[in-house]
C-alpha cells in the first residue's frame, strides 16, 4: 500500500461532492471548497443549492483556491518523500 494509505489525507483537500483529493479547488458561494469539475457538474443539472447545505447559492460563480491548492501540492510532494507512490491518479 502507499503512504496515503498509511498516512490521513486532511479533510480540507476532499471534495465534498466526489470525497477524492481536488485538483482544481474552487471556492463557490456557499463558503464550501469543492473539485471544479464536480462543482459545475453539481450545477450542470441545474441545481442552485450548496451540495453541503442545501441552502440556495445567492451565484454561481466559481473561484479557484491557490492556497488550498499549493498546500495538496505540497502534501503530495511530502507523501512521494516519504516514500509513497502518489500521482494525480492516485488521489482518486
Amino acid at each position: 500500500r502507499n503512504v496515503m494509505s498509511r498516512r490521513e489525507i486532511p479533510a480540507t483537500f476532499l471534495c465534498p461532492i466526489s470525497c477524492e483529493v481536488m485538483k482544481e479547488p474552487t471556492l463557490a458561494a456557499d463558503g464550501h471548497v469543492y473539485e471544479r469539475v464536480c462543482m459545475e457538474q453539481w450545477l450542470q443539472t441545474g441545481a442552485r443549492t450548496s451540495p453541503v447545505t442545501n441552502q440556495r447559492l445567492a451565484h454561481t460563480t466559481l473561484t479557484p483556491v491557490h492556497a488550498i491548492k499549493s498546500m495538496i501540492a505540497d502534501f503530495i510532494e511530502e507523501t512521494r518523500d516519504l516514500g509513497g507512490a502518489l500521482d494525480s491518479d492516485d488521489s482518486r
